[in-house]
């Protein structure tokens, strides 16, 4: 994505967000909520139904409130563009977090986990790895595999989704724990493919 088009694409990502983002509360609680809000305000129902997934891993692996703030946030890019929707999110929300009493660090950890969480990406803070790692796991969620591949081979392009689904296989076999890969393997071997 050129430079000129993803200025374009943040500047129209910051006009969605002022018409829905509303409250003058800016603690992480209510950060949190405002991120759910934006999340489903704004993502187009799969991406939405992926991020409940990844929120959801999230909580599950312990993760605290600004992992979790990191995963409502993840894909919010994607809200005007898929190509460059990590650095479309990230330059979003380096401004938006400015407006919130956060500190520095818990705002790069954020940042970290929105740019940071494609299958080629070197996150460098714990919320960044966890991101990375989820948004791979969300991925072999049976319901979201089934709607990925059904979806994929209506359009004549199942080899590219089960080239996705690789890559996300490889980030699990990278950074999660023997039960991870256990689960992977066994849904996609549900699905018939060989990861």
């Amino acid at each position: 994505m050129e430079p000129a088009e993803m200025q374009e694409a943040v500047e129209k990502l910051e006009e969605l967000v002022e018409k829905t983002d509303w409250g003058k509360d800016h603690r992480v609680e209510d950060l949190l909520l405002r991120s759910r809000n934006l999340a489903a305000a704004l993502l187009d129902p799969y991406v939405l139904f992926h991020t409940k997934v990844v929120a959801s891993l999230v909580k599950k692996r312990g993760g605290d409130r600004i992992d979790e703030v990191a995963a409502w946030l993840h894909d919010t890019g994607r809200v005007v563009t898929d190509d460059g929707h990590r650095d479309v999110g990230y330059l979003w929300a380096k401004k938006w977090l400015k407006k919130f009493y956060i500190t520095d660090e818990e705002i790069e950890r954020i940042l970290d986990g929105i740019k940071n969480h494609g299958t080629k990406d070197d996150p460098k803070t714990k919320t960044g790895k966890m991101l990375k790692l989820v948004d791979a796991l969300a991925v072999f969620d049976e319901g979201w595999a089934a709607m990925i591949l059904k979806y994929y081979e209506s359009v004549g392009k199942i080899e590219k989704a089960i080239k996705m689904l690789r890559k996300k296989a490889s980030v699990i076999h990278e950074l999660g724990s023997p039960e991870d890969v256990e689960e992977v393997e066994r849904v996609a071997k549900m699905f018939g493919i060989e990861v």
